[in-house]
């Protein structure tokens, strides 16, 4: 992803930081500030969960509620506590990432407890546009399925299977790609200075059907 970044003539800072630690976020943020001087965007997109059907309740484990709550609901926090007094001064943006499943009560997604915490990020990215308004805008995108390696790794040999049945309920025809969901980060970055505390569905329509 670095090299990336500078091959498009950007410079790029790598830190490793585990979210589930407020001493690594707030260690990864003075980083930031200690290379650029500044913050203008945080993007919360870190994120994982556990493949439980809906229906095999004793199979979701407390264990399990609270890595997928502290990475997907609280890292988000602890992420935007740190960087908030940057992103004051900057007049910045931060852009939640989210997901169709914190929307829609899908059977389909990864878990019940995947969903709850990504209904409970899109509550938090309202809090926050309260918290920390008038000088920073907090929204979110929430995603429906996309074309990543995490979901081509969990299908495996089934995947190209998957999509297909998954884009006849889209009516876009087609399942989201990584670059749908990056423009509409930017989006809401750059072209919505008088929007805070929306959440953006980034979902081909899956979500009007």
């Amino acid at each position: 992803m670095a090299r990336q970044v500078e091959a498009g003539g950007c410079e790029a800072l790598p830190v490793r930081a585990d979210v589930r630690a407020d001493a690594d976020v707030r260690a990864m943020i003075a980083s930031v500030h200690a290379r650029f001087g500044r913050l203008d965007v945080l993007i919360n997109n870190a994120g994982m969960t556990h493949w439980v059907p809906f229906r095999d309740l004793d199979g979701l484990s407390d264990e399990m509620w609270d890595e997928i709550l502290d990475v997907n609901l609280v890292g988000a926090f602890r992420c935007a506590r740190a960087a908030a007094p940057l992103l004051t001064e900057s007049s910045g943006a931060v852009v939640n990432v989210s997901s169709i499943s914190g929307v829609l009560a899908l059977e389909t997604a990864s878990s019940i407890a995947y969903s709850a915490s990504k209904a409970a990020l899109i509550s938090l990215t309202k809090s926050l546009a309260v918290a920390l308004a008038p000088r920073v805008r907090v929204n979110a995108v929430a995603p429906a399925f996309t074309d990543t390696d995490w979901m081509r790794e969990h299908y495996g040999a089934t995947y190209a299977d998957r999509v297909a049945a998954a884009s006849r309920t889209f009516p876009l025809g087609r399942i989201a790609r990584p670059e749908d969901v990056a423009a509409a980060i930017v989006a809401l970055v750059t072209a919505g200075d008088y929007i805070t505390g929306q959440t953006l569905l980034v979902d081909g329509g899956r979500s009007v059907v």
